[in-house]
């Protein structure tokens, strides 16, 4: 965790605040430390979970992830995730390297593909059918914008569950 620090008008600190639940009251960095109201936590507990991403590679031009055993405890892993969330919204994205001979439509196409592929797996797994899309982005968004040349970590698909 960072720190917060208040400053009097003369630039000298006045309080520094680098523990959870801290807070300034209104005098001249008086510390204090608060609690959340016990009637936020059913608030709190009402929140959608965060987003939880994955990650799946593939070989060269392949339009469908290899069938290793990693691959199948990922896809489990899905479902599991998917289970766990009332009306869980799951989108699969299909990404590729920019190595294309035959111009951008063809690495779209070939993202688009790996990402219906996938989601026929998810939903052969369980996954119910209007719970999970899909859609190819090609390399227009690699792994790494840094390395763009990392083809490896970009033939991949992202599968979010939401």
């Amino acid at each position: 965790m960072g720190a917060l620090v208040k400053l009097n008008k003369d630039g000298s600190d006045g309080a520094v605040l680098d523990e959870a639940n801290e807070a300034l009251g209104s005098g001249n960095g008086v510390r204090r430390n608060v609690t959340a109201k016990p009637a936020y936590a059913e608030l709190m507990a009402g929140l959608p979970m965060p987003a939880q991403p994955f990650t799946l590679s593939f070989a060269n031009a392949a339009s469908v992830p290899e069938n290793s055993a990693e691959n199948q405890r990922t896809i489990e892993y899905i479902k599991d995730v998917a289970a766990t969330r009332p009306g869980a919204e799951v989108q699969v994205t299909g990404h590729t390297d920019d190595n294309d001979d035959n111009g951008r439509f063809d690495n779209i196409k070939l993202s688009q593909e790996r990402a219906e592929n996938f989601r026929k797996v998810l939903i052969a797994s369980g996954i119910p059918a209007d719970q999970v899309s899909a859609v190819g982005r090609g390399a227009l968004e690699p792994a790494d914008p840094k390395d763009p040349k990392n083809d490896d970590k970009n033939r991949r698909i992202v599968v979010i569950v939401r």
